[in-house]
């Protein structure tokens, strides 16, 4: 007596092969390895076999549950009667209408995926995050008013009146970005399991890539069809003056130059220009990991150890109390570079949106997927990034820049 699961899969099993029988014209090699596999699989369950196992010690019973329907999925969908065109965009949708697509319990592992990679504008613990599931504009009030400090007023004095120095608000849009597509075979789906399967190995490609490309921007990003970043709004949109490197040259007697390294001086100066109100705990120096071994491996004229870097017991960085933030994004010392930032990164917000069901898509109907037993993945993410301040008071950010 067959189980539910069983029934299941021999139902599928059966179906595809009926299919494949009927259809017209000569059977490639593949048609005939395929029909060889289905005969065994059908033979296999008729006697009380199982094409997935019900116990593995790799994965989660849900991670198995999650497979077992993605496999059923792409055996009934797959079939040499399959066809291009048209019918395509109705089952891959589009970012306004919904499609064919992965279970949306991917997006969590993205976060996670992203907050390792470019930890600090994906990590609400330093930034102002903010999560949506639609793409329109989203306006974010700031305000200024730092000029303006309480006076002590004679008994029945007169006051005065002033208005805040500054009010306007940042918008935040969604700017599209898109994966390429990775290609698995239809087999592949069902003999990988657990934390090798092809949906996990898509997993790690795609938070990675969406990183990559969203931190550079967040940092670097023109304006032009992208997020404005936060290096370009500091200097040419808002006006604040760099702090140019003096180097690592005063530290080991001129053997480094201000145009390659990052010296004690300018972490001082960086650290002097910062004002008081934003020393808290959304501050944070941000640089990649060449600049905080400079740092930390830095000399002085004699040969001995500047140990501008302390380390706590987790391993985790800081330089004069401020925790240092590793982002791969971030430039290496160079000529004119911005190799080193100094914060309150809550005045900066990253917004992340996210459709409910719309990320991840499933191709099967596309030139060379199919017909070749093959199935595509791809995904898209909007987002964006602005700096939440324009005042004319003290920055919250202090940016270097090496010597040109």
């Amino acid at each position: 007596m067959l189980n539910t699961q069983q029934q299941k899969e021999l139902s599928v099993l059966l179906h595809e092969y009926t299919v494949l029988s009927n259809k017209a014209g000569k059977f490639t090699k593949y048609d005939e390895a395929r029909a060889a596999y289905l005969q065994t699989a059908i033979s296999t369950v008729k006697a009380g076999g199982s094409l997935t196992p019900t116990d593995s010690p790799f994965t989660t019973h849900d991670e198995e549950a999650e497979l077992r329907e993605f496999q059923k999925w792409v055996l009934e969908y797959r079939g040499p009667n399959a066809t291009e065109g048209a019918p395509m965009n109705a089952q891959i949708g589009a970012y306004s209408g919904l499609g064919t697509f992965v279970k949306t319990f991917f997006q969590d592992q993205l976060f996670v995926s992203m907050k390792q990679f470019g930890r600090i504008f994906f990590d609400d613990s330093f930034v102002t995050l903010f999560k949506s599931t639609t793409a329109n504009p989203l306006p974010v009030p700031i305000a200024d008013d730092t000029e303006n400090n309480l006076a002590v007023i004679a008994e029945a004095g007169s006051q005065t009146q002033v208005d805040v120095d500054y009010t306007n608000h940042a918008v935040l849009n969604g700017y599209i970005y898109n994966s390429s597509r990775k290609v698995f075979s239809v087999e592949a789906f069902q003999d990988l399991q657990g934390t090798v399967s092809c949906v996990n190995l898509f997993k790690k490609f795609l938070a990675e890539s969406f990183a990559r490309g969203l931190t550079a921007d967040l940092l670097y990003g023109n304006g032009v069809s992208k997020p404005l970043g936060l290096i370009p709004s500091l200097i040419e949109s808002i006006g604040v003056t760099p702090i140019i490197a003096q180097g690592a040259g005063v530290n080991d007697g001129a053997i480094s130059t201000a145009e390659t390294s990052v010296g004690s001086l300018d972490i001082q100066a960086m650290f002097n220009a910062l004002d008081d109100s934003y020393d808290n705990s959304h501050t944070a120096w941000l640089g990649n990991r060449h600049t905080l071994a400079q740092l930390a491996t830095q000399k002085d004229a004699v040969g001995n150890l500047l140990r501008l870097v302390q380390w706590d017991d987790s391993g985790n960085a800081s330089i004069l109390g401020i925790p240092y933030v590793v982002s791969p994004s971030m430039e290496s010392a160079s000529p004119s570079a911005f190799p080193l930032i100094l914060g309150d990164f809550s005045y900066f917000a990253t917004r992340i949106i996210v459709p409910d069901g719309e990320n991840v898509q499933i191709i099967r109907e596309a030139p060379g997927l199919i017909e070749n037993g093959n199935v595509g993945m791809c995904a898209s993410l909007r987002g964006d990034g602005a700096v939440l301040w324009s005042g004319s008071g003290p920055a919250p950010f202090i940016v270097l820049q090496n010597h040109s």
